[in-house]
């Protein structure tokens, strides 16, 4: 659940495609399309998401499986995902998460 104004909204994980950080709040982006900040930081969301859907690319990412649009590699070995719904920021990797997100897709792909 998240507020907006004066409202609470409530929506399920299976709703969500991704989890980011802009300026130091995080939000969530639906599949829909829709955009709410949450009041959880991405290390609390992290240890309560199930791995076999989501997963950490980054210090500013958490994506869902369902989320990659494609993927390319990327300088230093690391990956440039394209999101979907699509993303402002890019969504890239980090160098030490790479082999970690290769053998997450590669578990997701069976």
């Amino acid at each position: 659940m998240v507020k907006v104004g004066q409202q609470i909204k409530a929506f399920l994980v299976s709703e969500v495609s991704y989890l980011y950080i802009v300026e130091k709040i995080v939000f969530a982006r639906l599949k829909t399309g829709e955009r709410y900040p949450v009041d959880f930081s991405l290390d609390q969301l992290e240890k309560e998401l199930d791995p076999a859907r989501f997963f950490r690319i980054n210090r500013s990412f958490i994506i869902s499986f369902e989320a990659i649009d494609k993927f390319f590699t990327y300088y230093k070995s690391r990956i440039k995902v394209v999101l979907k719904p699509p993303c402002e920021e890019e969504s890239i990797s980090s160098t030490e998460r790479s082999p970690l997100f290769r053998s997450w897709l590669n578990g997701n792909s069976d």
